[in-house]
């Protein structure tokens, strides 16, 4: 449902925009949407996440912090 999909949405801070086709048909859209990658533990708790700008050398340092605790 649209509040499931709010909950999830405010829950990881992600934001979504519905954006209207060029071509003006009312039923023809896409959706714009935060691009972020979240390091999760095994136990399901977020160990970090990631936006697209984050250089590699930085996420690979990241991740193997994570990956020793």
């Amino acid at each position: 449902s649209n509040e499931e999909i709010a909950s999830v949405l405010k829950a990881w801070k992600a934001t979504r925009a519905k954006v209207a086709s060029q071509n003006g048909e009312e039923d023809a859209y896409s959706v714009n949407h935060s691009s972020v990658l979240y390091l999760m533990t095994p136990d399901n708790k977020l160990a970090a996440s990631y936006n697209w700008e984050i250089p590699s050398e930085q996420m690979v340092t990241s991740i193997k912090t994570a990956l020793k605790h």
